[in-house]
């Protein structure tokens, strides 16, 4: 079973916060993402979504999304 419904990538840029917010509505299983460690700190710490940091690497990509539906 993988552990969250989606995978927000670049989570913390404008169109990633609207998006964030609307799955915060309605309950969704979230894991926030990009390449900026601090900025998603700080997202994950006013959403309590949890976050992780990835490159754009196909590997890193690849791993990220197994982790979601």
């Amino acid at each position: 079973m993988r552990p969250y419904d989606a995978i927000i990538y670049g989570a913390y840029g404008y169109t990633g916060k609207l998006i964030t917010a609307a799955c915060k509505e309605t309950n969704l299983r979230i894991l926030l993402a990009g390449r900026d460690t601090s900025k998603l700190r700080v997202l994950s710490d006013e959403t309590d979504y949890p976050y992780e940091a990835c490159e754009i690497l196909a590997s890193s990509v690849a791993l990220l999304l197994r982790k979601a539906k």
